[in-house]
């Protein structure tokens, strides 16, 4: 309840990596349209620079700590959720609808 009115997806996220997976927050149909779809879209290319930077910064004194990997990995976990998500939207956003032309 506390995530909820928070608007975080922390616990899941805890969660899902617990066990090796990842949280994919499905979006909710009746808000989909276009500029939730770019939103998404810019959303995702953000998490990927975030991985690519912390790719980049452990690189900085040639090679990758423990540490690093772990928040690079995290950062992976979290920009693939984001793609998932966006992907599942575009497919739900842009389902051929019952009685139309499919």
């Amino acid at each position: 309840m506390l995530e909820r009115a928070s608007g975080t997806n922390h616990f899941p996220n805890y969660v899902a990596q617990m066990y090796g997976g990842l949280f994919v927050a499905v979006a909710d149909p009746e808000k989909l349209d276009n500029v939730e779809l770019y939103a998404r879209s810019v959303q995702v290319s953000a998490k990927r620079g975030c991985v690519d930077q912390a790719i980049a910064q452990a690189l900085e004194d040639g090679s990758i700590s423990m540490d690093e990997a772990e928040h690079i990995l995290a950062a992976h976990n979290l920009h693939m959720a984001a793609r998932h998500a966006e992907v599942l939207a575009a497919i739900d956003l842009y389902r051929a609808k019952p009685g139309k032309n499919q």
